[in-house]
């Protein structure tokens, strides 16, 4: 498996879509589901960098990064469900620290849903805090953060 910068959005969004599906029947579905190949272009335009993991030619992980003044926001980090379990999304979180740090970024930060509690179990054991808790759009969501060295 390898990671590297993805600007194709039809990749992006065919990984994100799968990986989020399972939000379609929550009483309000993630924002991920109505997201489109357009929109994912508009953002690369814009400057989101998106990073993909590769396994046998095909993209099966992907995650949105925006650059701040000082931080690294992450979001939508997405693996297809039948690649889930094998700590691929442990593999991109390094892989955005270590970008984090060559880059002399301060912090690594990312929200999560507060029932997400897998996630916020992961990003924890990798050294991650909550910092803030907010209701975005009716979904109780947490803001974490990890500082960089």
């Amino acid at each position: 498996m390898q990671i590297q910068r993805c600007k194709n959005p039809a990749d992006i969004i065919r990984i994100i879509h799968a990986a989020f599906q399972r939000y379609d029947s929550d009483p309000v579905p993630s924002s991920a589901l109505k997201e489109t190949a357009l929109s994912i272009q508009q953002e690369l335009d814009e400057g989101i960098i998106v990073f993909s993991v590769i396994k046998q030619a095909v993209v099966i992980a992907v995650v949105k990064c925006k650059l701040e003044i000082d931080t690294v926001y992450f979001s939508r980090l997405a693996v297809l469900p039948a690649e889930q379990g094998q700590g691929i999304a442990t593999q991109l979180v390094h892989f955005i620290e270590h970008y984090a740090n060559a880059h002399n970024f301060k912090r690594v930060s990312c929200k999560v849903r507060k029932s997400e509690d897998n996630n916020i179990r992961l990003y924890t054991k990798l050294g991650y805090s909550i910092i803030a808790e907010e209701i975005d759009v009716m979904v109780p969501n947490i803001t974490m953060e990890k500082t960089m060295v």
